[in-house]
């Protein structure tokens, strides 16, 4: 990319905060408005930083805000979640997708969502909804596929 002597001020900037910077970025992966943000910095830092180190410790800071999260949902929504799960709409979705596969399809598309560098509000909302899905896996769940998704964020950046 640049020497040294040609960076820009705020790449060198970046550069100096080092793992300090991708911990603060994998904790802004995870909300809407700091996405974009955070996933640009994810592909500086991964060209400065080892990413395998870079994408575990950006994990743990985006599964600290996915938390925060998880539980302001199941806290401050319990009521809705409760009432919007008898609406007509997901009982005719729940109707046409076989019981069996309904939980594996909500997982499956809830890991895309945490994976990729879209806002993870809405893969924390369908996971809050799981009654029987306790709050240790579902930071194992978040860390795990966020991580898999930073990881590839950091290869590409590594790659420019």
């Amino acid at each position: 990319m640049y020497k040294d002597a040609q960076r820009p001020e705020l790449h060198a900037i970046l550069v100096s905060i080092g793992y300090v910077g991708v911990f603060v970025s994998g904790m802004l992966y995870t909300y809407g408005f700091t996405t974009p943000f955070a996933t640009a910095l994810l592909l500086i830092f991964g060209g400065e930083v080892n990413i395998f180190a870079g994408a575990i410790l950006a994990g743990v800071g985006a599964v600290l805000s996915d938390l925060f999260i998880f539980e302001f949902i199941r806290k401050s929504f319990s009521d809705e979640i409760s009432t919007f799960s008898h609406e007509k709409l997901v009982k005719g979705i729940k109707k046409h997708i076989p019981t069996s596969l309904q939980r594996p399809l909500i997982l499956l598309i809830a890991a895309l969502l945490f994976a990729s560098p879209v806002p993870d509000e809405l893969a924390v909302s369908l996971l809050a909804t799981q009654k029987r899905l306790s709050a240790k896996a579902f930071m194992m769940f978040s860390y795990i596929s966020n991580t898999i998704g930073i990881l590839i964020i950091m290869y590409l950046g590594s790659l420019l």
